[in-house]
């Protein structure tokens, strides 16, 4: 669809229509427009569905609503895209979005339209992890599922962007890699380290691995999504031979840049969410047998209210300040107010480690949010 009007135009539907050779009504749906904010002159792909058994003789499309927005579209840059590992005749699209305003804007969503040799669009994929607030010049980075293996020349990404008031600036994390690492199997691993400096936690949704100064090469996501602030830190194993579909195996110095994928809202800016608030948790045994660490804990709901589905994350530190390893688990899917609840976590751990030694601390705690 084309704007023609003289003003910028939002929150586009649309009504799609099938009809017969006789111009009878055989079905009608109403969609949106892949971008959210049409300045004047500019296009923008829809797609619609039907489920008509019959092939129409006519098509036909007409805005159903829209709405005059109160300042121009904001602009948002795909930097770079890139077709990654074909599996059974997949394909998928790493990329990475950057605001090129000068003003935060609210990344709603990414489509990618697959089109044919007219660009005309076929079919669509949505971007899961594209939610994001970004200031202005930052970057998001993006990956697309395509539904089968597709020509990177007829693929068209679309962003649903609006400009946002929630911007906090700058995300306060930073990020420590050691490696590379031999794990039991002998294959080469990185220890990625996040840690802030924030009295708030941040929900840390991904991260992105790229070959240094070239483009992104698989996006690893953190699930569930973790809560970062200054009174922790979460560590996350990277085996470049099992992350990155494109490299059979790595070479001895591979060394990747690691950059993450964060969702910058902090608690108080949910909805129904107040406040995030620590959940007294306890170690109460360990076995450890070869390289994994069994723990035994318990989390102590104090609270009146029921804490519903509690992640409990457990860090061991060695006292230089080194994560040796990290891990989490979910004792029950509701704590009563009042109760406890028992937990168990298998930790993998350096060859020679003892929990009982004096320069290791074993860290558990969890979050109400």
């Amino acid at each position: 669809m084309t704007n023609h009007a003289t003003q910028a135009l939002g929150d586009i539907t649309l009504s799609v229509s099938l009809r017969d050779d006789d111009g009878g009504l055989m079905a009608e749906v109403h969609t949106g427009a892949a971008r959210s904010i049409l300045s004047p002159g500019e296009q923008s792909y829809f797609l619609a569905l039907f489920p008509a058994a019959r092939v129409p003789a006519q098509v036909q499309a007409l805005p159903a609503s829209f709405s005059e927005p109160p300042s121009g579209p904001p602009r948002a840059e795909v930097k770079t895209q890139r077709l990654a590992g074909q599996r059974n005749g997949s394909a998928t699209i790493l990329g990475w979005l950057e605001n090129t305003e000068t003003d935060p804007i609210q990344v709603s969503g990414l489509t990618a339209f697959l089109t044919d040799s007219r660009g005309r669009p076929l079919d669509a994929a949505e971007d899961w992890l594209a939610q994001s607030v970004l200031p202005p010049g930052g970057a998001t980075p993006f990956r697309i599922h395509l539904p089968e293996a597709w020509d990177p020349g007829q693929i068209i990404i679309e962003a649903d962007l609006e400009f946002s008031e929630d911007a906090a600036g700058p995300i306060d994390v930073y990020i420590d890699v050691v490696g590379p690492r031999a794990s039991q199997q002998g294959l080469p691993f990185y220890l990625v380290t996040l840690s802030s400096q924030s009295q708030q936690p941040w929900w840390v949704r991904g991260l992105l691995l790229i070959e240094r100064g070239t483009e992104p090469l698989a996006l690893l996501p953190i699930r569930p999504p973790v809560p970062l602030m200054a009174s922790n830190t979460w560590s996350y194993a990277v085996e470049p031979a099992l992350a990155l579909p494109l490299m059979e195996a790595p070479p001895a110095d591979w060394m990747p840049e690691i950059r993450m994928r964060a969702l910058p809202d902090p608690f108080e800016s949910r909805p129904a969410v107040q406040a995030a608030v620590q959940v007294p948790v306890a170690i109460t045994g360990y076995e450890l047998i070869g390289r994994t660490l069994y723990l035994r804990g318990m989390l102590e709901n104090r609270a009146e209210t029921a804490l519903k589905a509690p992640t409990v994350w457990v860090h061991v530190i060695a006292t230089d300040g080194r994560l040796l390893t990290a891990g989490f688990t979910q004792p029950a899917e509701s704590v009563a107010g009042g109760d406890a609840a028992a937990f168990r976590l298998a930790l993998p751990v350096p060859l020679g480690f003892d929990p009982a030694a004096a320069e290791y601390d074993v860290q558990a705690y969890a979050l109400r949010p």
